[in-house]
């Protein structure tokens, strides 16, 4: 037996519209906006872009600051030196004017020790009215 076929079959092919995919697939399940990880990944990548920057300008403002410290640490030597010369000028001069010596006259142009060096320092006492 033989039997010829005349019926004709239809094949409708059945495209998921964006509904339906939202429901069905894992990746958009269970979110209100239908952002699925490939649409959020690149706040990830903003967020290790500006960590980045941050730890980047971090490590040059550290740099700089080391670069800086021995002039910083120089200036404070100085000033610690010029404060221990102005100290000990100040107690020589009150010294001076506690002897019973006639220091108005041996003073010059209001001058009364000029220039000794006192650690490293010159000191110039002047006596003024």
């Amino acid at each position: 037996m033989h039997f010829a076929s005349t019926m004709t079959r239809k094949i409708r092919i059945m495209t998921p519209t964006r509904k339906s995919f939202r429901a069905s697939d894992s990746a958009f399940a269970g979110r209100a906006d239908g952002l699925g990880a490939d649409q959020r990944s690149g706040v990830a990548m903003m967020l290790v872009l500006v960590a980045l920057g941050v730890a980047g300008a971090a490590t040059t403002l550290y740099l700089v600051a080391q670069e800086n410290a021995p002039d910083a640490g120089m200036n404070v030597e100085l000033a610690a030196s010029a404060d221990w010369a102005a100290q000990s000028g100040t107690e020589i001069a009150l010294a001076v004017l506690q002897t019973e010596e006639d220091w108005m006259t041996s003073a010059t142009d209001g001058r009364l020790i000029d220039t000794i060096t006192l650690g490293g320092v010159d000191v110039t006492v002047m006596v003024t009215n």
